[in-house]
């Protein structure tokens, strides 16, 4: 008889594969962003490999590694979040980007001009001595 593996390091091998890999967490975004989509009835034509081709290493906007590991399944700040362009024009190929997720929870809850009034008010203040 043949001897059947630990169901627990199945299970986790499994479980990494699927959301601590970069084309895993691609994989399961996508699932849950096509969901929110048909819910939502907003455009949607993403596809699997499109996302993994736009797929940088880094934020953009903040140039730091993103952390596509979801071992723990708590997203942090430099995990990867796909950003709508235009918050209108739905989930649809040339209207997404890769951001952080701190990048786009800045985005999504302040104007551009309150992000460079926030900027430049950040720049005035004093810091402390190293």
């Amino acid at each position: 008889m043949t001897q059947i593996r630990n169901r627990s390091q199945y299970d986790k091998e499994y479980y990494i594969k699927k959301h601590a890999t970069k084309q895993g967490r691609i994989k399961l975004m996508l699932d849950r962003i096509k969901t929110r989509a048909k819910k939502l009835d907003i455009p949607f034509n993403l596809t699997l490999d499109h996302l993994i081709s736009i797929a940088p290493d880094k934020c953009p906007v903040f140039n730091t590694d993103f952390n596509w590991n979801t071992m723990n399944g708590t997203p942090v700040p430099t995990s990867p979040s796909l950003d709508k362009i235009d918050p209108e024009g739905g989930y649809v190929i040339g209207n997404v980007q890769w951001v952080s997720l701190l990048a786009n929870a800045m985005k999504q809850n302040a104007t551009p001009h309150q992000i460079k009034q926030f900027a430049e008010w950040a720049l005035q203040q004093p810091r402390p001595l190293p």
